[in-house]
């Protein structure tokens, strides 16, 4: 749109200096930036992301010691709390 704005200006150095540049099209796959190859993939992921409904796993070390059936509560309770476990159960 800027361009099309300069090129129907009257001043004749913009109008000739933009006459120059070819109009934008869209451009195949292979012929496209890495940063915007990149910016695709991740409008692409959101969209996918946004259509999608989110799960996720929380895994809660039970002890420093990695025995069986050994729980520390106060340690369990503050991995609850600083995963927001809690808050979103309430």
């Amino acid at each position: 749109e800027l361009l099309l704005l300069f090129r129907r200006s009257e001043n004749l150095i913009v109008k000739s200096a933009c006459e120059a540049i070819p109009p934008l099209t869209k451009a195949a796959p292979s012929q496209l930036l890495a940063s915007s190859k990149f910016q695709l993939s991740i409008d692409e992921l959101v969209a996918c992301l946004g259509s999608s409904q989110a799960h996720f796993v929380r895994c809660i070390k039970p002890n420093n010691t990695k025995q069986p059936s050994e729980f520390d509560d106060h340690m369990v309770l503050r991995q609850l709390h600083c995963l927001s476990v809690l808050e979103t159960l309430s």
